[in-house]
């Protein structure tokens, strides 16, 4: 195969492509309307947060995961900033799983404050890691299609 022709055209199937930005549009809107459930699940969980004496924690982990969501949404967001921030979550949740470890209530015969407390910081942290992957999953299939896309638009020319 030598260099693409300058004077190409379009090399796929007028209907395959058509299927194609079909189904990109109905998985963009069904991202979407997920996005908007995470962001309203992650607005609601942080307004929960207020009552707890570490507040400031849960708060700001939800409403950077409630940003991103939102940024989300525009299909703008570079697939590596939700890999970025469900690393720092993981992080937040690794401390958490020390503090349920660690502490004496922590023992299987006595359910406390703290241990209910630990174990409920740890799901919602472990919900927001999974969805920011789920984030970034689909900015690198996203950036794949793009860059297939282009390539498959090439008309290649043997010698």
């Amino acid at each position: 195969m030598s260099l693409p022709n300058s004077s190409a055209s379009t090399t796929m199937d007028p209907r395959q492509e058509h299927k194609i930005h079909k189904f990109s549009r109905v998985t963009l809107w069904v991202f979407r309307v997920l996005c908007l459930l995470f962001v309203v699940y992650f607005v609601w969980a942080a307004t929960l947060q207020f009552n707890d004496p570490d507040w400031f924690i849960s708060v700001t982990v939800y409403a950077v995961s409630a940003l991103v969501t939102l940024i989300a949404i525009s299909d703008r967001i570079p697939y590596y900033l939700p890999f970025g921030v469900a690393v720092g979550v993981v992080i937040v949740d690794g401390w958490w799983m020390w503090k349920l470890f660690t502490t004496a209530s922590c023992l299987p015969f006595q359910f406390g404050w703290d241990m209910c407390h630990a174990a409920q910081n740890l799901f919602g942290y472990v919900i927001i890691a999974v969805w920011l992957v789920v984030i970034g999953v689909r900015g690198v299939i996203r950036e794949y299609s793009l860059i297939s896309r282009q390539f498959a638009q090439l008309e290649y020319v043997d010698k």
